[in-house]
């Protein structure tokens, strides 16, 4: 149908606008059928959206960025309700119909490489939403798959060397490295697939991580402001708290931590110095203001006295 519309000549914003006023209903039936809507749907949305990006009279998205969120989320739903039901079932460690189709349809190794064109703007923070949303809340360990690991790590490093720390997007990719903290801190069994190691001559990984991706992103994040500073904090620390000598040689020996954690009390500490001045000298004015006002009734009450005793 998309296809069509554009034969008939109209313009890709009427195009959209017209397939989303007649999006239907999901079809009821099982929740994978409900799951593959839901990610067809947003795929065509998503390449009208591309198209629209390349129409220069064409400015604001959002909306339909929005809507294409939206079916994100649903999936979302409806993966956590069939991972409650398969534990609920006694099926913890087994895939269901909707983890399967993830899997096999490759939604995330999709979603990641939409997160790294962010094309248009906008598209990596409803990718990485789905991510977070997904590694978060659906107990489910997606990140022991393969493809799944180096999809989600290729758009943490695309993503830490192209965008601003400060910027929409920054801060997406910062709550993505919290979220992948999370998971580690609660099995470490999964820290093996994020420490990568030099093999030296005779095929052995030397003893000092070459890289740890997620932490390195998170120290990138730490002089963000508010709580994606916080967050990139807690990633730092939810590693640190694993007590794994090799995050410890890493962080010394292949990071500027150091260096961060030191100006940062001195940043603090400066402040600390400047309130504390700022409240002494505002505690002086007060005194002041005070003394002149305890003065001034001292002067009034003698003045009283003075003129009861003259009138007597």
């Amino acid at each position: 149908m998309f296809e069509k519309w554009i034969s008939a000549g109209k313009s890709v914003f009427a195009q959209l606008a017209e397939k989303l006023e007649h999006v239907i209903a999901p079809p009821g039936g099982e929740p994978v059928e409900d799951l593959e809507y839901h990610w067809n749907s947003f795929k065509v949305v998503h390449n009208a959206l591309v198209k629209l990006s390349e129409d220069p009279a064409v400015s604001k998205l959002d909306k339909h960025i929005k809507s294409a969120s939206s079916h994100l989320m649903a999936m979302v739903e409806i993966l956590i309700e069939e991972v409650k039901q398969m534990r609920e079932a006694g099926k913890a460690d087994e895939a269901g119909p909707c983890i399967e189709f993830v899997l096999s349809k490759t939604v995330i190794e999709e979603l990641c490489n939409i997160g790294r064109e962010n094309v248009p703007a906008g598209m990596t923070q409803i990718s990485v939403k789905f991510l977070v949303n997904v590694l978060s809340k659906v107990q489910f360990p997606l990140l022991h798959n393969v493809e799944v690991h180096r999809a989600i790590m290729n758009l943490i490093r695309v993503g830490s060397e192209r965008e601003e720390v400060e910027s929409v997007a920054g801060a997406a990719l910062c709550d993505l490295v919290y979220a992948i903290c999370r998971r580690v801190s609660a099995n470490r069994t999964l820290l093996t697939f994020f420490l990568d190691y030099e093999i030296d001559i005779g095929g052995h990984p030397g003893g000092v991580p070459s890289d740890f991706l997620v932490f390195r992103s998170a120290i990138h994040h730490l002089h963000a402001p508010r709580k994606q500073g916080e967050r990139a904090w807690k990633s730092i620390a939810l590693c640190l708290e694993l007590g794994e000598p090799a995050i410890s040689l890493y962080a010394f020996h292949k990071t500027n931590l150091a260096h961060v954690v030191a100006e940062s009390l001195s940043d603090s500490f400066s402040a600390l110095v400047e309130d504390s001045e700022r409240c002494a000298a505002i505690h002086a004015e007060r005194t002041t203001e005070e003394s002149l006002a305890e003065a001034k009734a001292r002067k009034t009450h003698t003045r009283e006295l003075l003129a009861e005793f003259t009138f007597k």
